[in-house]
């Protein structure tokens, strides 16, 4: 089965975020890579984008 990261906690591995020690954790127990499809990268870019104005 394949497993993907939803923005959410994509955004908790960068991001100083209540989720960030949970995602932090998990990705150290992946055993592949997790694969990227288009929509949370682009989500991913408006969050850094609001954090970075202050918006988040």
């Amino acid at each position: 089965m394949t497993v993907y990261a939803d923005t959410g906690f994509l955004i908790s591995l960068y991001l100083n975020e209540t989720t960030s020690e949970t995602a932090n954790d998990t990705v150290k127990t992946l055993t592949a890579p997790l694969p990227l499809v288009p929509l949370p990268l682009l989500e991913m870019r408006n969050a850094f984008h609001r954090t970075e104005k202050g918006l988040r």
